[in-house]
């Protein structure tokens, strides 16, 4: 797969992971939101890589300000909203580590992923691990020298967060390698091309892991649902993703996920390999529900 290079399963020093994402502007709320995820990255021991994406405003003073790497380079379209297939080649080109994990800007880790992906590794090199968020009103920069940072947050987390749909897909962990020249021209912040990043896990014969016992994901709410571009465009080029993703059979959520990675272990989700089926079986349904038998001259006159 074009010169991909996989992690052996087995071979659990590879598991530190190099982080990346296009952020939002570094303004305002976005810019407290987007410090506490990066800062939640590099509390991560053994110490990841973070690399973040982009020219807009704030990006190269928040990487020169944490450390980080900052990559100008992005391919946009002619809207200059960016595009994840070039961005994902270059990311793991530049990546230093193995392990790979795009993730969304307001998304903070606690210290469970590095023994989440070692616990995958040792079972198998092809995988992507992806789980639920936890959504909560985080509006203050977390003070992450304080010990107990993360179990406070944690318990906030458990008494004020809401847990998100199994449609809401925020980081995604892979072998380095194993997206290189996969995905198609998508555009960052406009839905499908998470669903198709599922679906085209399972087509390539890799584990699809959902790991929600195992990663605390908090998503920190914010105004914006998307990118920085909103409106028409953001619908228009909506369905820019929706053509890309080729077929609604293409979509996948966590739901769909072949195993779970739960404290007593890798398990196998009973009945994944159906679940073509049961997509093709419930589009057909709904088809036929709809149908019209009348005549167009019938169903005009009823309109």
């Amino acid at each position: 797969m074009h010169g991909a290079t996989f992690v052996r399963a087995g071979e659990t020093h590879h598991r530190v992971i190099t982080f990346f994402t296009i952020p939002k502007p570094f303004r305002g709320h976005e810019a407290i939101i987007q410090t506490n995820a990066i800062r939640s990255w590099q509390r991560l021991r053994p110490a990841c890589e973070v690399i973040l994406f982009g020219d807009e405003e704030g990006i190269a003073e928040a990487a020169a300000e944490h450390g980080v790497r900052h990559e100008l380079r992005l391919v946009r379209n002619e809207h200059g909203t960016p595009k994840l297939d070039s961005t994902f080649d270059r990311a793991q080109d530049l990546a230093t580590h193995q392990v790979m994990c795009y993730i969304n800007g307001d998304i903070i880790l606690t210290g469970g992923v590095l023994e989440a992906v070692r616990r995958v590794q040792a079972t198998t090199d092809r995988y992507l691990i992806v789980g639920r968020r936890c959504n909560l009103d985080v509006t203050e920069l977390i003070d992450f020298n304080a010990p107990d940072w993360e179990s406070r947050l944690v318990a906030t987390m458990r008494a004020q967060g809401e847990m998100a749909p199994h449609n809401n897909i925020d980081y995604f962990i892979f072998p380095k390698g194993q997206f290189r020249h996969v995905l198609k021209p998508f555009l960052v912040g406009r839905p499908y091309w998470d669903n198709w990043m599922l679906w085209k896990a399972r087509d390539i014969g890799a584990r699809l892991i959902d790991a929600t016992p195992s990663i605390t994901a908090i998503h920190q709410n914010h105004g914006g649902r998307s990118w920085h571009i909103k409106g028409t465009l953001h619908n228009d080029e909506g369905n820019d993703n929706y053509r890309l993703l080729g077929s609604g059979l293409h979509g996948y959520a966590i739901n769909n996920a072949t195993h779970f990675l739960e404290p007593t272990g890798l398990r196998v989700r009973k009945g994944y390999q159906l679940d073509q089926a049961r997509m093709i079986t419930r589009k057909l349904w709904e088809r036929l529900r709809t149908f019209d038998l009348r005549s167009p001259a019938a169903r005009q006159a009823s309109a």
